[in-house]
């Protein structure tokens, strides 16, 4: 037969029972990194700390290699001489340099005539005057004067000069631990308790006052 009418909605029924919690969903993918911030304004500075303890002084450190010795500074000026001391020993005598060679001998010049001498057998001699010529001879009735004086000869060559003497080389002050020299060219010369000494012989360590060694300049 024919399909009838729609019926009227029922009432709305009561709400089931909530069903049992479901499992964690998986997580989802992350997300885009925001913009950074602006960089925020220093802080302001904090209170200095309280000063700690002064540490222990360290060991000294190893002394490093002496450096190398400077050049010798020039002498200083002698200082006014002292009171004469006491006379002492004769010095030695210094080298004396090698003589030089003799220069050639001057020429001689010519001999002057000589004129008889007074008192020639049978002659008569003639008056002492006070350049009077000579007197009158009496075997050849004839007289002559004195003869010329040669002319002087020529003055030789001067010699060769002698080779250098010693000098002197001031040291300075002197030192117990120094080697003082007297050689071939110089002689050693310091100064000691206000006097100043020339080394005799070559030494170290013999003071100044030992007169084998040394001679009192001033």
């Amino acid at each position: 037969g024919a399909k009838g009418d729609r019926g009227y909605t029922g009432a709305k029924g009561a709400d089931g029972i909530d069903g049992a919690k479901g499992d964690k969903g998986d997580a989802g993918a992350k997300g885009t990194d925001g913009i950074d911030g602006a960089k925020g304004d220093k802080g302001e500075t904090g209170i200095t700390g309280i000063l700690g303890p002064k540490g222990e002084t360290g060991m000294p450190g190893i002394p490093g290699p002496q450096g190398e010795e400077g050049e010798m500074g020039m002498p200083g000026h002698f200082g006014p001489p002292g009171s004469d001391g006491a006379k002492g020993d004769r010095g030695y005598r210094g080298y004396t340099g090698a003589k030089g060679e003799k220069g050639d001998k001057g020429e001689k010049g010519e001999r002057g005539l000589r004129g008889y001498p007074a008192g020639y057998p049978g002659g008569l001699p003639g008056e002492k005057g006070a350049s009077g010529t000579p007197g009158l001879l009496g075997a050849n009735e004839s007289y002559f004067e004195k003869g010329e004086k040669g002319e002087k000869g020529e003055m030789g060559q001067t010699g060769y000069p002698g080779n250098d003497g010693k000098g002197f080389k001031l040291i300075g002050a002197w030192s117990s631990s120094e080697t003082y020299h007297n050689d071939t060219r110089d002689i050693d010369v310091v100064t000691y308790g206000g006097h100043t000494y020339g080394c005799l012989k070559t030494n170290i360590n013999q003071s100044p006052t030992n007169t084998i060694y040394w001679l009192t300049l001033l």
